[in-house]
């Protein structure tokens, strides 16, 4: 490999996803966890065992991993993904009734009224949380944002850290109330399972509820935002989906590579390695920026064009890769379908009423306020 030269600094890659590839995919790297990042690591290595675990598991983990723990086969699993799916698409639809009943013509902010509570619903269903908590869901998730990013500020870490205090109070008396007032959700499902067999302590029924709260919201409401705003800003795509509705799954996936919620990841080299003609040593970290491989023009030409026809979308890098790829990718993937079909279908004439405000991250790309003048509501549409 020839001589190895230790810089001490994060290396990084802005590359083809050919090269991106070799490095997701590598059984040489683990997921990075920097404890000024991420504060509760254990939130994480509680959920998903393994020195190949590494951030970007979406809600969909919780699923594939209750399964697994009740010892039922995978294919039940995925009928749980199903079955979540129509409590989206229930969701979805109770949400822009709510927004229909506003007065016509009024401007509102999509983030805050539809984006953020949509996930907000999702999670907590999986968690048993009843309606009248579900606020709690929507605060947490927004203090605990930030431990994603990077360069955070002592105020912003001070704020991180007392929303993820004020989660964990609150999560220690849900889980309480779950065991003696059990309900139809995979965490009293969870919480039976330990309390026969032993599978799970406390502590790892924390970490993995944070889980579920740490990778399935944000990331989702960025999506949703995202996608609401180049449609509009792209009538002629908007267009095209309303006339052919079965280009939506991939409009999903255009979506996720041109505004990937999730703009670069890490990886922490196990052994000495060369990656795209980089000598990377075995202990140093490397920064991918999966955002710059989603626009490589040698896979996508006219990279910069949103197309929501484009053939080969899904080849992008925004739930990762390999051993890395994202447990959640289904159900994130059916959120954001659900999510923008049924708010396009009920709002086809919105329009932007204001530039909005990006959120002030560097690993997450989303808006933080999106206001937008609905126009006249049409009645649901059958799913």
């Amino acid at each position: 490999m020839g001589a190895m030269r230790s810089t001490n600094t994060y290396r990084t890659f802005l590359g083809a996803p050919s090269a991106l590839g070799v490095l997701l995919g590598a059984a040489c790297f683990v997921g990075a966890l920097t404890p000024s990042l991420i504060p509760r690591a254990g939130v994480v290595q509680g959920a998903l065992a393994g020195a190949s675990f590494a951030a970007g598991y979406g809600i969909g983990a919780l699923i594939i991993l209750c399964w697994r723990l009740l010892h039922l086969p995978l294919p039940q699993g995925r009928r749980a993904v199903a079955a979540l799916r129509e409590r989206v698409q229930q969701a979805a639809t109770g949400l822009i009734d709510d927004l229909a009943a506003a007065p016509s013509g009024a401007a509102v902010d999509v983030v805050e009224s539809y984006c953020s509570q949509l996930p907000v619903t999702v999670i907590a269903d999986i968690l048993g949380v009843p309606e009248h908590e579900r606020s709690h869901i929507l605060e947490f998730g927004e203090l605990a944002a930030p431990s994603l990013d990077i360069g955070l500020s002592w105020q912003q870490y001070l704020s991180v850290e007392g929303g993820l205090d004020g989660f964990n109070t609150w999560l220690s008396d849900h889980l309480r109330e779950l065991r003696a007032n059990p309900g139809d959700n995979l965490m009293s499902q969870l919480i039976a399972a330990s309390e026969g067999g032993a599978r799970l302590n406390d502590e790892e029924l924390r970490a993995t509820a944070g889980l579920v709260l740490a990778a399935g919201f944000e990331t989702t409401v960025n999506l949703l935002g995202n996608g609401i705003r180049m449609l509009l800003q792209h009538p002629d795509q908007l267009a095209l989906l309303m006339e052919q509705p079965d280009l939506w799954p991939g409009a999903v996936e255009e979506i996720l590579r041109l505004e990937s919620p999730v703009q670069l990841s890490a990886r922490i080299a196990k052994v000495n390695v060369n990656i795209a003609g980089y000598y990377v040593l075995a202990g140093e970290p490397v920064i991918v920026y999966l955002a710059g491989a989603n626009r490589d023009p040698a896979v996508f030409p006219d990279p910069h064009r949103f197309d929501v026809t484009r053939a080969n979308a899904g080849k992008h890098h925004s739930f990762s890769g390999g051993r890395h790829f994202c447990l959640g990718a289904a159900l994130a993937r059916s959120e954001g379908e659900v999510g923008l079909r049924t708010f396009f279908e009920r709002f086809p004439d919105a329009q932007l009423a204001g530039p909005g405000t990006r959120r002030d991250t560097r690993v997450l790309r989303g808006w933080a306020a999106l206001p937008i003048a609905l126009g006249q509501a049409r009645a649901a549409v059958p799913s």
